[in-house]
């Protein structure tokens, strides 16, 4: 997806010929830019609207919804008095809980260290949001949660919606691998209930600048 057109050379120019016409009467001090300058300022304009901009591509069929996981950047970055600069990353991660107790989907992400530093596997979370969908038995909707613990799930057992023990994210850290599993832990009343439920994360973190994490 592009925002942003490249400018073409054109005769007359229906951009800079108004400039042109007043600089020849003597009442105008324009100077024009070259093509090349222009889509230059162009190219880093697109480069931010890209930062703004979620755009996902999937081997996923539309019918299976979302990707189970992503990985983008995003648009913030922080500069500290010191002159260190961190930039942000998001991770996306889709979970299915199927007429089960628990499930979790891992996201391993590879965080490289500042050549020298020896800070492999560094990163600070910023935000997480998220949402839990299930089917509703008392209105044959659904019902849709925002991602936490004691979001609803249906019961498989039959009744009432039932609530979840845990719903978030886990991490473990091993060197430069960082693992983010999004779990989803259904409550037991009774001892035998189980859940089902969809549940989507967006945990957005900070690395230092120039460190690019890759899924792997």
């Amino acid at each position: 997806m592009a925002f942003i057109d490249r400018i073409k050379a054109l005769f007359p120019d229906k951009y800079i010929g108004k400039d042109v016409r007043a600089g020849r009467k003597g009442d105008s001090t324009i100077q024009l830019a070259k093509l090349s300058h222009v889509n230059e300022l162009g190219t880093q304009v697109e480069k931010a609207l890209q930062l703004a901009t979620d755009q996902v591509v999937t081997n996923n069929a539309s019918v299976e919804g979302i990707p189970t996981i992503g990985l983008q950047k995003t648009a913030t970055k922080i500069t500290y008095s010191d002159g260190v600069v961190q930039e942000g990353w998001m991770i996306t991660i889709k979970a299915f809980l199927d007429a089960a107790v628990t499930v979790s989907v891992p996201a391993v992400v590879n965080i490289p260290s500042v050549p020298g530093q020896g800070n492999e596997g560094y990163y600070f979370p910023l935000q997480v949001s998220g949402s839990v969908i299930c089917a509703d038995a008392a209105s044959g909707g659904n019902v849709i949660n925002s991602l936490s613990n004691g979001a609803e799930f249906t019961n498989s057992n039959g009744g009432d919606g039932l609530a979840s023990d845990f719903c978030g994210l886990i991490e473990t850290t091993n060197g430069s691998e960082v693992t983010f599993n999004l779990t989803m832990v259904a409550n037991q009343p009774g001892g035998t209930e189980t859940g089902t439920a969809v549940a989507v994360v967006r945990f957005e973190f900070l690395c230092y600048e120039g460190v690019t994490p890759i899924l792997t």
